[in-house]
């Protein structure tokens, strides 16, 4: 018998058969055949495309200061192709939901370290010709929730 994957070891040891089989089938299939490959690559290459446009056009070239729209669209994609991306290892909206959650909590974190270390806000300020880096909570916040606007109006239009 092959080994089992961490979930199944956890599966079997604290669940009863009928809920085990439901939340394994509802994780992941053994065979990986709920995976969609083309919707994973097509997904990972958009969500990078829009970190480039980022880094180039907003931040480098100053479009996104001119411009707040900017910033927020690309917010709200992301959380379009991260749910797009999820949706194609999980059945569960939960786990979808849970999954753009941990990815927005490390970005908003990312930003926050950033603007809270000199030495990273300086090699920013320097590297992408910004005037000052600074960290607003209400900000995070709605971009926490421009995230999840693109996720869920994901999950409405395809699950």
């Amino acid at each position: 018998m092959q080994s089992a994957r961490w979930a199944d070891k956890w599966c079997y040891e604290t669940l009863p058969t009928k809920p085990r089989l439901a939340f394994i089938k509802m994780l992941y299939n053994k065979n990986m055949e709920n995976v969609n490959l083309t919707t994973m690559f097509a997904s990972a290459i958009i969500l990078s495309g829009i970190f480039v446009l980022n880094l180039i056009v907003g931040m480098y070239y100053g479009f996104g200061v001119r411009h707040y729209w900017f910033f927020q669209t690309l917010h709200f994609l992301g959380g379009f192709f991260v749910a797009m991306f999820f949706s194609s290892l999980f059945n569960s909206t939960v786990l979808i939901l849970i999954g753009l959650g941990v990815i927005s909590i490390l970005w908003e974190s990312a930003e926050f370290l950033i603007a809270s270390i000199p030495t990273l806000s300086k090699y920013v300020k320097e590297q992408f010709r910004l005037k000052n880096v600074d960290y607003k909570w209400a900000d995070a916040l709605f971009d926490l929730a421009l995230n999840s606007t693109g996720a869920i109006l994901f999950i409405y239009i395809f699950k």
